[in-house]
Formats: C-alpha cells, sequence, structure tokens
C-alpha cells in the first residue's frame, strides 16, 4: 500500500508523549549500556525512550535526529521546518510511524492530543485499506491469518506471534510422528541413506551437508563453491504437500544445481516438514532468486502446494514465494538476535495487532496492515521493498 493513503499532516499539532522518558547512553544503568554497547556504536544513536509506567516493558531506541524532535515536542507544535526540508516527502510517513508507535501524539478533536492506533482516523485517508479479498491463494491465507490472529487478542505478542508464525502447519498426527521421529527416519523416508538413488546422487554433484547443531531443526546443504547462506538474505520458499516430498526431491536438487542458489534447508523431522515453509533456498540477491525459481517452477509443475502465509508469491499456485531476511544491525536495538523473514513479521503484526486494541475505528487487523505498509511491505501483494532494510533517517 502506498503512503499516499496517509493524510497530509505536516500543518498539524504534534507533542512528545509524556508516557515516555528520554535516557541518553551514558546514563543507562551499566548493564544495560554493556548490553547496546555495540549500537553505541552507531554514530547516529542517541539512547531509548523508557515508559514511565513500569508496568510497560516497551523501550524504543532513539537516534539523534528523533531524541531531537522529542525534545522540541515537549511543548506542542508543528513538525519542525528543519526536519521537513531534510526529510522531504519521507516526512510524512516517518511522523505518521512515530505516532503510531506511541512516540508523539497528534492533535485530535477538541484539542487532545493522542498517539498509537488511537490516532488511526487522524492519520489515515478514510477507507485507505483494500477492501476486497485478495484472489491469490497465499494472498488469501495470509489475509486468513491475520483475522485468525485478531480472535487471540488476549495472548501476549510472543504467543500471538507464534500464532500467526503457526499458521497453516498441518496436524502432528500419531502417524506422522512415527513414521519421521528424527533426521534418521527423514533420511531414509528421502532415499538418501542409499547412495544410489536420484536425490543422493543430484546432491553429491553439487552440494555438501552441513553437520547440523545440537538444536537444529533443519537439514541443510551448501554448494560446495558457495561461502553459504549468511551471504544470502533472499529467501525463496518451496512449499508442496509433505507426502511428495521423497518424490519430488531430485527434481528439486537438480534445478537447484543449475541455478545460482547458495544453500537449502528443509525439516529434519515429522514437525519440520509439516510446516508450510518445510524447504528454504538461500540466494544472494533477487535476480538469483527469480532464475532459481523460474528453474524450479518449470521442474515442479502441477505439484499439490501447502502454501507459506505472510511470503510473496512467485507462481500462481503458491508453491513458490519469497521473502528477505534482516540483514544484522537493522534490527529494533532491544534484539540483537538474527531473525527470520517471517519470525519479523509475525513479530510485527502481532505487535500492530495488539496496539489496535486502542481503536474501534478499524479492525485490528486492517490496522495491523495499514502499519505494516509503513515498513515496506506492498499489502496487496506482501513484496517486500528491496529498500526496507537500509538505514532509516528517523529510527522507529
Amino acid at each position: 500500500m502506498s503512503t499516499t493513503h496517509l493524510q497530509p499532516l505536516l500543518d498539524y499539532q504534534f507533542c512528545a508523549n509524556d508516557a515516555y522518558r528520554l535516557i541518553s547512553f551514558e546514563r543507562l544503568a551499566p548493564e544495560l549500556q554493556a548490553q547496546w554497547r555495540e549500537l553505541a556504536a552507531n554514530e547516529t544513536f542517541y539512547g531509548v525512550l523508557w515508559a514511565k509506567d513500569e508496568r510497560n516493558s516497551n523501550v524504543k531506541a532513539v537516534d539523534e535526529e528523533t531524541a531531537l524532535l522529542f525534545l522540541t515536542l515537549k511543548q506542542p507544535g508543528a513538525i519542525p521546518y528543519y526536519l521537513q526540508r531534510k526529510l522531504g516527502q519521507e516526512c510524512t510517513q516517518a511522523v505518521a510511524e512515530l505516532v503510531l508507535d506511541g512516540v508523539l501524539a497528534v492533535s485530535g478533536e477538541n484539542g487532545r492530543f493522542i498517539s498509537g492506533a488511537a490516532a488511526h482516523s487522524i492519520l489515515y485517508q478514510p477507507n485507505s485499506t483494500p477492501q476486497q479479498q485478495p484472489s491469490h491463494p497465499l494472498l488469501i491465507l495470509s489475509y486468513d491469518a491475520l483475522q485468525y490472529g485478531q480472535k487471540l487478542l488476549e495472548q501476549d505478542a510472543t504467543r500471538l506471534a507464534y500464532s500467526l508464525y503457526s499458521y497453516n502447519i498441518l496436524p502432528l498426527t500419531p502417524a506422522w510422528r512415527k513414521r519421521l521421529a528424527d533426521r534418521s527416519d527423514v533420511y531414509a523416508w528421502l532415499r538418501l541413506v542409499d547412495p544410489t538413488s536420484a536425490s543422493s546422487r543430484a546432491l553429491r554433484r553439487a552440494w555438501a551437508a552441513q553437520q547440523p547443531k545440537a538444536d537444529s531443526s533443519w537439514i541443510s546443504w551448501q554448494r560446495k563453491t558457495s561461502k553459504g547462506a549468511q551471504t544470502a538474505p533472499y529467501k525463496l520458499y518451496v512449499s508442496p504437500r509433505p507426502e511428495i516430498l521423497p518424490d519430488i526431491l531430485p527434481k528439486i536438487v537438480e534445478a537447484l544445481s543449475q541455478s545460482p542458489a547458495a544453500a537449502f534447508k528443509l525439516g529434519a523431522d515429522a514437525a519440520g516438514l509439516l510446516r508450510p515453509d518445510k524447504f528454504v533456498v538461500y540466494l544472494p540477491n533477487f535476480e538469483a532468486l527469480s532464475e532459481t525459481a523460474a528453474l524450479l517452477e518449470n521442474a515442479l509443475k502441477d505439484t499439490p502446494v501447502h502454501g507459506v502465509p505472510f511470503t510473496a508469491p512467485i507462481d500462481s499456485a503458491g508453491l513458490l514465494s519469497w521473502g528477505m531476511d534482516p540483514p544484522p544491525g537493522t534490527l529494533p536495538f532491544a534484539r540483537h538476535e538474527l531473525i527470520s523473514w517471517r519470525s519479523w513479521l509475525c513479530d510485527q503484526l502481532a505487535q500492530h495487532l495488539l496496539r489496535a486494541e486502542e481503536t474501534a475505528d478499524v479492525e485490528p487487523w486492517r490496522y495491523a496492515l495499514d502499519r505494516l505498509a509503513l515498513e515496506g511491505i506492498d499489502i496487496e501483494t506482501w513484496v517486500p521493498n528491496q529498500s526496507m532494510w537500509q538505514p532509516k533517517q528517523l529510527a522507529r
């Protein structure tokens, strides 16, 4: 969704949200300084906005521009001209995000300042969210997952994100559990213990099996001439029905061997193979992703589809889709660990759904879509903006 669905906001009055206090890095407790020392090395990093209410654990890391804006708007007023000049056309979106995230408040009816989801009707033009249900199977699946999440708002953010992430997982029946209890069962089921099988021969030609970590739930291969998935942030999801994997695995491997793919992985037990995102291919760039998808689409015609929600469709059936992992250093400052594309999306959507409880002017799932669009996702296609992980001029 284009940000043109936002109202022209720059003539409005704003103020800093007094629910937060601004703390510069050097004034944080020593243990917090140690936790965020790496972030402090960023030349634009200022400190954090800390919720005054002890029941609210929300901490927002901010850069110098956001800190200056927050301090300036301790006295209500318009968005400073220097910031409008600096951000240009991006200023409206940046301000809208700060209001929706509770950093700033905007003047509404009767001059009352409001922030968060309650400000939705002020920030957005009427009927800004698409009203028609999409036609592509994966897009329908994503909308269904969000509406399912809307029914679970009694959950906390972590549980809600997991519920969204788990949407469309097939039931772990006793039969599946018995058949594929661990990775040795998966190897046998996929005919990889037989060195003469088509899958084994295809793998030996171009791929090296990776030693699994103790807690790994994946079986992984890396191209023998590749540096691996660490340098390949683009993800291509291959989502067939699990029962046909033994028959189509040779076709997948042959196609990947002809492609620029750097690595791939699949679930290491029944639970992993019943996930919709059971098979993930790592690519170094969008051109490599497109080339690999074309090879797989040609090799896997008429393959029964499972389907991965919250991914961007490639083919018409939903067998192939894609996403783009956040690179290190671009996540919110309070979170340091590596995170996958779908995990990041579901975390964001869970937070947006929960914040939407603050307002009655829009359904939570529609509010979540509106807010996600500001992150750089086209909510009508789930295609991420390929520049969305570049550093922003205002910390979100």
